[in-house]
């Protein structure tokens, strides 16, 4: 049953569902004295796997979000089931590249200043029905966005944020939303860009490219947890962090540094067990990074890793240590990768096997053979630059179309 019912009209009415997958239909039931008349909506309501979010067209004119409504597999037939991607009528001024998702709320953030013409500061926030904006936004452009503690932090290349009431607080790149008002993270003004977040439980890792003073332990990455300001070893050197991903032993980090700590690298490394470990080397940035299995699937814009040919998508077997090829790879950049059972969700900028969409299932037992799969009905309007999971359900009809403070036009 849906909760939260509210009637807007007698044609219009809005509810919040329980938790669910794929396709639901809604029975509409109204009563009148003694008699019951009742309506079932076919499909009206879609239960999404995925957030996808980036660029609209090749030339990046404008960005978009759109859900894709796709089963979570079972098993290996089952996740080739058909699915469709739908995109949020909003329309947004540039590129949506982060999204973080609490409880029932989505917030996206990016190098958009508006949302539907409405101005709001790089990053806004959706709970299913309306838009919001998060006090008066930010001042530049938003490249990270996490929640740890309940609490949404956001990191960029911006200096202020601008409260609700007035005024402006400045941040440096990294700032924290408390549902209601703008605060430093962990107390402290980051002199810097931030370029990518992560967390393992309560400790958040920051990476990016800092001044000396922002905090002294940041040096291209570091954490902040229940011990403050962390170092990791000398931290990350001869380029930026583009990738993070955590586990509860290990973080993985891709981009295009040349050094961790005092190890040689190239583009990707893990620290495990408070020291930095070569990964290989890519040739090229590595902007994605995803488990599944034993694997850790790594997606950017390179040619070659570990000395072996990869087109912009390859894997590496966590325990053995060896690289391998993902099929053919990619015939353009993989900027988003996220696991769902057995299957890997793929977004970037290629055009094969389907145009910025993809994904593989991993058959049982035999998880070294790829077959990459055509997404003809789930094609997104242009390069996806962020994936994140979600339980939110929506009606057709409600995506993103209105604003709190500004009546909508969508019908």
């Amino acid at each position: 049953p849906c909760g939260n019912v509210l009637v807007i009209s007698d044609s219009t009415m809005t509810c919040v569902t329980g938790a669910g997958e794929g396709l639901a239909d809604a029975k509409i039931c109204i009563t009148e004295g003694n008699t019951d008349r009742c309506q079932t909506l076919v499909a009206a309501f879609t239960y999404v796997a995925l957030f996808l979010g980036g660029a609209s067209g090749e030339e990046n004119i404008g960005g978009f979000l759109a859900m894709l409504p796709a089963k979570p597999a079972s098993n290996f037939t089952e996740s080739r089931l058909s699915f469709s991607l739908q995109t949020a009528q909003s329309t947004f001024s540039s590129t949506v590249t982060a999204i973080a998702r609490y409880r029932e709320t989505v917030f996206l953030a990016g190098s958009f200043i508006s949302a539907s013409g409405n101005s709001v500061g790089y990053v806004v926030a959706w709970d299913g029905i309306s838009s919001h904006r998060l006090g008066y936004g930010v001042d530049s452009s938003i490249r990270a966005l996490h929640v740890v503690n309940d609490t949404l932090v956001v990191g960029g290349s911006f200096t202020r944020a601008f409260r609700s009431e007035g005024g402006a607080l400045t941040t440096g790149g990294l700032a924290s939303w408390n549902g209601s008002a703008w605060s430093l993270f962990g107390g402290t003004q980051m002199d810097g860009v931030v370029t990518a977040l992560a967390s393992r439980g309560d400790m958040l890792f920051i990476a990016g490219k800092f001044r000396d003073g922002a905090p002294s332990a940041c040096l291209g990455v570091c954490s902040y947890g229940q011990a403050g300001w962390q170092p990791l070893g000398s931290g990350i050197r001869g380029g930026t962090i583009m990738s993070m991903l955590a586990t509860s032993e290990s973080l993985y980090v891709g981009g295009t540094f040349v050094m961790a700590g005092e190890v040689r690298v190239k583009g990707i490394a893990e620290w495990y067990s408070n020291s930095w470990r070569a990964l290989g080397a890519v040739q090229g940035s590595v902007q994605s990074l995803a488990l599944l299995g034993e694997h850790l699937y790594v997606g950017g814009e390179f040619r070659v890793a570990a000395d072996r040919r990869m087109n912009n998508l390859g894997r590496l077997h966590t325990v053995s240590g060896t690289w391998s090829t993902v099929g053919e790879g990619m015939n353009g950049g993989v900027h988003a990768l996220f696991p769902i059972d057995s299957c890997l969700y793929i977004g970037g900028a290629f055009s094969l096997p389907s145009p910025y969409l993809a994904r593989f299932c991993i058959q049982p037992f035999n998880d070294s053979a790829v077959e990459f799969e055509s997404l003809p009905d789930a094609r997104a309007p242009g390069p996806v630059r962020v994936m994140v999971p979600s339980e939110i359900s929506v009606h057709e009809a409600d995506l993103l179309c209105t604003f709190a403070d500004k009546p909508s036009t969508c019908t």
